[in-house]
C-alpha cells in the first residue's frame, strides 16, 4: 500500500476567515471535515435526495421538482466540489413557484401541486429543504469526482479530483500498486491514476477521522484507434457500394483489437468533408469502443499497367455445394482480371464471396476496380449488367485501395445468394505493396458475424492445391 499525501483545499469558496471573537464560554472544538456527496435515492413511496447521510428532501408520489432528483444530487455534487457554502442557499418567489438558488444557480421549483401534496404551502416546503441543505454543508467538506470510482483502460490515466470546504489533507492509498499507481498533479485538486495492468483495486481517501474506498478497474480498450483514418481512392466519386466498402476497410486497418475482440460497424454517414462510421467493439475483459471513428478520402493517382492474366471462375457454373470455386496466387505488381459467374443450385441460400488472404509476413495493399451484379434469375442480365459496369469504371480509371493485416482475409465482394439465383461480377486487382497472397472465390454456409480481418485457417497455411482457370 502507498500513501500520498495531497496539497489542502485552502478553504474552497471562502474568501476570507471569521474574526476572532473572546468570549467567556467552554472552548468547543472545530467540527470535523466529512466526504460529502449527494444521491438520489428511489423508494417505494417516492424518491429523496440524501446528504452526507442526511435526508435532505423527499418526494411523495405525485411530487415534481424541475429535472428530478438525480439531476438535482448532480448539481449539487458539482457546486459541492466548487465549495458550495450554506449563505450562498436563497429563496425567491416566481410567479410559478418558490425557487431554491445557489448564488445565480437555480436549483429546484416548488409548485403549488408539489406543496399541496406534501400538506403544506411552497414557502414552507422551500423553508424546509433549505434548512435541510444549509445543515448538510454547514461542517467542513470534501467532495470526490468521480464519486463512484475509476474504469482506467490499461496504460492511460484518468484523473480523481477533490474540492470542498475544509481546509484539511487528504491522504491516498492504492491497495495494489502492481495494478495502478497514483501521484498528484502538479496543478489543481487532482490525483493522476495510470493503469499498469488488468485488474482490480481499491483507492482509500482519508481525512481526519474519514475515509472513502474507491474501486479503480484497469482494463484493456477492446480496439485501440489510429489517430488518422483515410480512405485512398482513384477516380472519385466512387459509386456507393464501393465507397462504402473502402470506407469499412479503412476504419479496420486503422484498429488495433484486443485478442478475441470483436468488431461491428455500422453504415457511414457523411460528415462535413469526410465520413463518419459507427463502430462497436467488445471483448471478454476489456473495456467497450462505441464512436463514431471520423474517415478523411484521399483521392491518390496511381499508374497501372494492364493486366497480363485473366482469372476465369464458371467451372462449375452450377453451385451443388459449398465449396471453393477459385484459388489462385497473387503475385508481383502486375494488376489481374478476375470474371466469376455462378448460380447456386445447392438447394439452400449461400453466402458467395471474393475473398483475398495474406499469408505473408507483412501488410499487404491492393488496388481493386470491382462491378457485380445480382443475384438474379436472367443470366442475361447479370452478365451484361456487370460487364457494362466494369467497363465504365475502368475508363474512368475509378477504383480503391485496401489494406490486408498479414495473417488475414479479406472479402473484395459477399453477397447473399437464393436458391437458382445467378451472380456474375469483373474486378481487376492489382497488389501494391505484400507477398505471399492468394485469392479465392467461395461459396459457404456461414455468415460472419465479426467485422474485422479473419484469420487464414489452417488448411491454407500450408501449400493449398490452385484450380486450373489461369489464362
Amino acid at each position: 500500500m502507498t500513501t500520498y499525501r495531497s496539497r489542502p483545499p485552502a478553504l474552497l469558496g471562502l474568501t476570507r476567515l471569521l474574526p476572532i471573537v473572546a468570549l467567556v464560554a467552554p472552548i468547543m472544538s472545530a467540527p470535523a471535515a466529512q466526504f460529502l456527496r449527494f444521491e438520489a435515492v428511489s423508494r417505494d413511496q417516492g424518491a429523496e435526495l440524501v446528504g452526507g447521510g442526511q435526508t435532505v428532501l423527499r418526494l411523495r408520489p405525485g411530487m415534481k421538482i424541475n429535472g428530478g432528483t438525480a439531476a438535482l444530487a448532480t448539481e449539487l455534487n458539482r457546486l459541492a466540489l466548487a465549495g458550495l457554502q450554506p449563505a450562498a442557499l436563497t429563496v425567491r418567489t416566481l410567479p410559478t413557484g418558490v425557487q431554491i438558488v445557489a448564488g445565480k444557480t437555480p436549483l429546484l421549483l416548488i409548485d403549488k401541486a408539489t406543496a399541496r401534496l406534501a400538506g403544506t404551502t411552497p414557502d414552507a416546503l422551500a423553508a424546509e429543504w433549505l434548512a435541510n441543505l444549509k445543515a448538510v454543508l454547514a461542517s467542513p467538506y470534501v467532495v470526490l469526482t468521480p464519486a463512484d470510482g475509476l474504469a482506467v483502460p490499461l496504460g492511460e490515466t484518468r484523473q480523481l479530483r477533490w474540492g470542498g470546504t475544509a481546509g484539511v489533507d487528504i491522504t491516498f492509498a492504492v491497495s495494489d500498486t502492481t495494478v495502478a499507481s497514483v501521484q498528484l498533479a502538479e496543478q489543481g485538486n487532482a490525483l493522476i491514476v495510470q493503469g499498469l495492468k488488468p485488474g482490480a483495486v481499491m483507492l482509500t481517501a482519508s481525512l481526519d477521522g474519514a475515509a472513502r474506498n474507491l474501486p479503480v478497474e484497469v482494463r484493456a480498450w477492446a480496439a485501440r484507434i489510429a489517430p488518422r483514418i483515410v480512405a485512398e481512392i482513384t477516380a472519385p466519386p466512387l459509386p456507393e457500394d464501393d465507397l462504402r466498402r473502402t470506407l469499412r476497410n479503412a476504419v479496420l486497418s486503422g484498429l488495433q483489437p484486443a485478442p478475441g475482440a470483436s468488431i461491428e460497424l455500422g453504415e457511414p454517414r457523411r460528415v462535413g468533408d469526410g465520413y463518419a462510421m459507427p463502430l462497436h467493439a467488445a471483448g471478454e475483459g476489456c473495456f467497450e469502443v462505441n464512436c463514431a471513428v471520423p474517415v478523411d478520402v484521399r483521392a491518390v493517382k496511381l499508374s497501372l499497367p494492364p493486366p497480363q492474366q485473366l482469372l476465369v471462375s464458371n467451372l462449375p457454373e452450377k453451385i451443388a455445394e459449398p465449396g471453393t470455386l477459385l484459388r489462385e496466387r497473387l503475385v508481383g505488381k502486375v494488376p489481374v482480371r478476375l470474371l466469376w459467374h455462378h448460380v447456386n443450385f445447392s438447394g439452400r441460400p449461400l453466402r458467395f464471396a471474393v475473398r483475398v488472404i495474406n499469408r505473408g509476413d507483412t501488410p499487404a495493399r491492393l488496388h481493386v476496380t470491382e462491378a457485380a451484379s445480382g443475384p438474379h434469375h436472367d443470366e442475361i442480365h447479370v452478365g451484361h449488367s456487370a460487364a457494362w459496369r466494369y467497363l465504365a469504371l475502368a475508363a474512368q480509371g475509378e477504383g480503391y485501395v485496401l489494406n490486408l493485416p498479414a495473417g488475414r482475409m479479406l472479402d473484395l465482394y459477399d453477397t447473399r445468394l437464393p436458391v437458382d439465383y445467378i451472380v456474375s461480377g469483373v474486378g481487376q486487382i492489382t497488389l501494391l505493396e505484400g507477398t505471399d497472397l492468394l485469392l479465392e472465390v467461395l461459396a459457404e454456409d456461414s455468415w460472419p458475424t465479426d467485422a474485422y480481418f479473419a484469420a487464414i485457417p489452417q488448411r491454407l497455411k500450408d501449400d493449398p492445391p490452385l484450380t486450373p482457370y489461369c489464362f
